[in-house]
């Protein structure tokens, strides 16, 4: 691997860590989202507003 590839190499990996750092983080709000959802569609069904 030449100067320029460990560079770009160098370069590349803490915007991969971030990506995958957002993807996670949005992965778990939108469960949580869901999830909020998913019991007030059950409260609601139940009458228990």
């Amino acid at each position: 691997m030449n100067r320029a590839q460990r560079r770009a190499h160098a370069r590349l990996w803490p915007i991969l860590v971030l990506v995958l750092l957002s993807v996670s983080a949005a992965a778990l709000v939108a469960k949580a989202r869901i999830d909020s959802a998913a019991i007030e569609a059950v409260a609601v069904l139940a009458g228990d507003e």
